[in-house]
């Protein structure tokens, strides 16, 4: 048996999609709490890019957006809030820019979490690829792996997971991509087309 630690650093940083996936489950401060790390976000991801999920859709089909509780997440030690404190932070944003990175929050958080060595949490594929490349001692995990964890290690029930893996398709608008590596395991509880 494998007696390796699910995450490998002190903290994670979660990147916008992974706040707003993580929110939308429903599950999130479940889901947190069974991390044996601390949880991070930059302030720009808060300030910025990580606002709101989708609510049900009404009888016009059009849904309305649910604000993010940071202060729920913030104030009950879920979440803390990082920022940019260092020049040599800043300077690795450059870099990842010039790796190829587009989005900010996401050179933000690789920024952050090389600094730090912090794991780090994100749902682009393409940003985690250039993330590992550039920073390969850094461990980058997905939504669905923090879901995972948290299922095996609470004993999660199916039909919790079903919510869970529903909300995240409905609340977070995420439809998990057939080259993710848990793909086949989600589809197990639902169906993602």
């Amino acid at each position: 048996m494998d007696d390796a630690p699910f995450i490998r650093h002190e903290y994670i940083i979660l990147d916008a999609s992974s706040v707003i996936n993580l929110y939308a489950t429903g599950y999130m401060p479940e889901i947190i709490r069974s991390l044996l790390a601390r949880c991070a976000v930059s302030d720009y991801v808060k300030e910025r890019e990580a606002q709101a999920v989708y609510g049900e859709p009404d009888k016009n089909g059009k849904r309305e957006r649910i604000p993010i509780d940071w202060d729920m997440l913030i104030d009950e030690g879920i979440l803390e809030i990082c920022s940019i404190n260092s020049p040599s932070v800043s300077n690795t944003i450059i870099v990842l820019a010039s790796d190829g990175i587009r989005g900010m929050g996401e050179k933000i958080s690789g920024a952050i979490a090389f600094k730090n060595d912090w794991g780090i949490v994100l749902d682009d594929h393409s940003a985690t690829s250039k993330l590992a490349a550039r920073m390969p001692h850094i461990q980058m995990l997905t939504t669905l792996d923090l879901l995972q964890y948290w299922v095996n290690s609470m004993t999660i029930s199916d039909e919790i997971l079903m919510a869970a893996l529903i909300n995240l398709r409905v609340r977070g608008n995420y439809i998990v991509p057939r080259n993710h590596h848990l793909y086949e395991w989600v589809a197990v509880y639902v169906d993602d087309e």
